[in-house]
């Protein structure tokens, strides 16, 4: 198994969360084959995130769930990338979006 880096942006007041989890699907069916789940911290961070096959032909795709304790909260996802460490022609794949599915080809 590979692992995947999540890089966030994020501004997550007291009170609140935001936890991303990413999900593979190596098959093309539609079913997740691996995922993880990561919270996240306010400001820019990278996590690794383990058990994933990274094999070509992979659709990856995330889901942020926000948690509040308080309505007048709010968390702000600001930006998510998912890297993989694939290679194609010598160099890495990487892919990122706001929401959906993405795809290693």
């Amino acid at each position: 198994m590979a692992d995947i880096t999540l890089t966030t942006t994020a501004v997550i007041p007291t009170g609140t969360t935001i936890t991303i989890t990413v999900y593979e699907d190596t098959g093309g069916d539609g079913i997740a084959d691996n995922s993880a789940v990561q919270a996240i911290a306010t400001g820019t961070n990278s996590y690794i995130l383990a058990g994933f096959a990274n094999t070509v032909g992979a659709w990856y795709s995330f889901k942020a769930d926000f948690t509040s304790s308080d309505s007048t909260l709010a968390a702000q996802l600001q930006a998510v990338a998912l890297t993989s460490a694939i290679q194609l022609a010598g160099a890495g794949v990487a892919v990122a979006g706001a929401s959906g599915a993405l795809s290693t080809q």
